[in-house]
């Protein structure tokens, strides 16, 4: 690659016919914000991209990249007269103010409106109210109002004397993995096609659909769809990923997400499918091939079971068990076949000089002696899987009790199930008395928030653990009896409440805690300058958002500074290690080609749960989380200014698992100036 890059440049360049090129010039759009650079080259190539007769895009940019005003300048780009955007709940606030501040004049409808309630006023008839008047510009619905529909409840039947389910029409026994779908999903008998399921009134009441609304009385409205945070409608038998199959080909379409890649090959079909249906099907591709799809472009493990059904003085015949279950990795096919000529990809380091550092902090913390023991009872249900009736239940439970055991101390208690679903317990870790403040993990959060006190900065405490085990409480009166003013954001506010009451409590605390769900998606917490992870869950969609809270092109902070604690020796340690690999490799279907190329892609394959029992059981080596993020903060400040001195740590050179060496990219080529395609 390095010898022969000036001749690859030169067959790209014969090859390639980019939809877009980057050109230089000064355009505002008509907008009172003024883009930067790079904001501009992204709205003029979706332009391009339109032109170009696609009907759906996707906006892959990084969380603080300013997703909603790109895509507010795509609509003006296009002049579409009236623009509909299905948004989080959370999120229908923050959308009106950035149109209005972008183009004051705008007129714009938000469903639900709160004023309008008070009117008794539904959000169907607020609906039809839009829809007759022709008045708004932006339409902004909340996704959970859009996805409404009429409910519905099985309809089957069950043989006693069988013990079975049965289709009503043609009397079919219906699958097992369809009878654990009834109550989820709409279901069809696979003999008779007729339905499984009928509509009713609850409550007294049937809410209709805004979305089939929109799709059959409101053709030709809107001119222009956006869809933020799509990566959250990416299942496949959900209201909400229905609602985008049913809009998405209605107008042109934007799709906006910071997080597209989830780490398997199924996150990204239904997104695909319900934005481009006519590319799937020139693939032979079906709404219901998602099977083939993984087996084409994902992996696909396939396990074989031979029973023997005789014994030692007969020769008989074997009964062969095929269990069949997907496993993360994406072929780097993907990138060209379905996303190369449809998305845009945009990082935060394409703002280099108008962005603060970000440095990402791994702490090390000792175990609490008194936790050791009841952490080796844990450790022991690998010796109880050969006899357990559902050995699978029992990996997962026991990695759970054993993320959280460090930080909560309460009792954890292993249990197998037998034959009729009754539990048995198995291994019981018991329940430590740990005064306040003792643990290290405790006493390293005290020092970090004081310290970012000391700077003036506010501090936002992320944990996981907030519903049985709920460590919040503690926290809190931790940090309170060491003066420093704290409030606990719990999940009963709502939604579309949450933003308000961020904003109502910033000014009097000097620390937020929560559960990072919470605010993972669509919040600017500029006022936070210092993240703290006290524990981290095992969600790589959830750690990349909430830790880019207050990582944002309109920081006025210099530094933003992210720890995550972990307790060192343990699965927690192992855990963030995965996690970050696993993270780098996600920047790869975002557009960010590292030094391990594509083929990083199929590396570290498995499900975070997954390779942890396989660390546990010797299979498989983590790196020291110090490295992984060495080289995530390289990437993350590149062309930026050094962080100070005392910012930088050390990499431990620690053994490691050996992989396959990977080409390195030339330097000589610069993707980004080639195309934006």
């Amino acid at each position: 690659m390095t010898i022969f890059a000036p001749q690859l440049e030169k067959k790209v360049e014969e090859t390639l016919k980019p939809v877009y090129i980057m050109q230089q010039g000064h355009e505002d759009f008509g907008s009172l914000i003024e883009p930067y650079p790079i904001q501009r080259e992204i709205v003029r190539a979706l332009h391009a991209g339109y032109k170009e007769g696609n009907r759906s895009l996707f906006l892959t940019a990084e969380m603080g990249s300013g997703k909603t005003l790109q895509s507010i300048w795509t609509a003006e780009r296009l002049k579409a007269k009236r623009v509909l955007v299905v948004c989080p709940p959370h999120l229908v606030g923050q959308w009106k103010e950035e149109i209005i501040k972008a183009y004051p004049a705008k007129r714009v409808a938000t469903i639900p409106d709160a004023g309008m309630r008070k009117l008794g006023i539904s959000d169907m008839m607020l609906l039809q109210k839009i829809h007759g008047d022709k008045n708004p510009n932006y339409v902004i619905i909340s996704r959970e109002a859009i996805k409404t529909q009429l409910p519905f409840k099985p309809a089957v039947l069950y043989n006693k004397v069988k013990k079975e389910t049965v289709c009503p029409n043609c009397f079919a026994e219906i699958d097992f993995k369809v009878s654990a779908k009834l109550y989820k999903a709409k279901c069809y008998c696979d003999q008779c096609k007729s339905a499984l399921f009928q509509y009713h009134k609850k409550d007294g009441r049937s809410k209709p659909s805004l979305a089939n609304y929109i799709k059959k009385q409101m053709k030709g409205y809107f001119d222009f769809t956006v869809f933020d945070e799509v990566h959250e409608l990416k299942a496949g038998d959900t209201a909400q990923g229905a609602m985008l199959g049913k809009l998405a080909t209605q107008t042109r379409s934007l799709c906006n997400t910071g997080t597209f890649m989830g780490g398997k090959a199924s996150d990204i079909y239904y997104l695909l499918y319900r934005t481009n249906p006519e590319h799937m099907k020139l693939e032979n591709l079906d709404y219901s091939s998602v099977t083939r799809f993984v087996e084409k472009y994902g992996i696909l493990e396939k396990r074989f079971r031979t029973d023997d059904q005789d014994n030692s003085y007969s020769i008989g015949r074997r009964r062969n068990q095929e269990d069949v279950k997907e496993r993360p990795g994406l072929s780097p096919l993907v990138i060209g076949k379905f996303l190369i000529d449809k998305s845009v990809f945009l990082r935060l380091s394409d703002f280099s000089e108008k962005l603060p550092l970000y440095i990402e902090h791994p702490v090390g913390c000792q175990m609490h002696p008194d936790a050791k023991a009841g952490y080796d009872i844990l450790l022991e249900y690998k010796s109880l899987l050969r006899e357990a009736g559902k050995p699978a239940k029992i990996i997962s439970s026991a990695i759970q009790a054993m993320l959280r055991y460090m930080d909560t101390h309460e009792e954890e208690v292993i249990c197998d199930q037998d034959e009729n679903g009754n539990l048995l317990p198995l291994l019981v870790a018991p329940r430590i008395d740990v005064p306040l403040g003792e643990t290290e993990k405790e006493q390293k959060l005290l020092e970090i928030i004081k310290e970012a006190k000391r700077e003036r900065n506010k501090v936002l405490v992320f944990t996981t653990q907030s519903k049985k085990r709920d460590i919040q409480p503690r926290l809190q009166k931790l940090l309170e009896e060491s003066g420093i003013k704290t409030a606990i954001l719990n999940n009963t506010i709502t939604t579309g409440k949450r933003r308000e009451w961020i904003e109502s409590k910033s000014p009097k605390i000097d620390t937020l805690i929560c559960h990072p769900k919470l605010v993972s998606t669509g919040m600017n917490l500029l006022e936070y300058p210092v993240i703290v992870f006290f524990d981290t869950g095992y969600s790589t969609y959830t750690l990349r958002q909430a830790s880019r809270r207050s990582y944002r092109i309109n920081q006025r902070k210099k530094q933003i500074d992210v720890y995550y604690l972990y307790t060192e020796k343990t699965i927690q340690q192992d855990c963030l290690s995965l996690m970050a690999c696993k993270n780098e490799v996600s920047l790869l279907v975002e557009g960010e080609i590292q030094d391990g190329g594509l083929s990083a892609l199929s590396d570290s394959a498995g499900s975070i749960l997954s390779e942890l029992a396989k660390v546990i059981n010797g299979e498989l080596r983590t790196e020291n989380p110090l490295e992984v993020f060495a080289r995530l903060n390289k990437l993350n400040n590149e062309n930026k200014k050094k962080p100070r001195p005392e910012m930088v740590q050390p990499a431990i050179a620690v053994e490691t698992e050996i992989t396959v060496p990977h080409l390195p990219i030339s330097p000589t080529i610069n993707f980004q100036q080639i195309s934006l395609f």
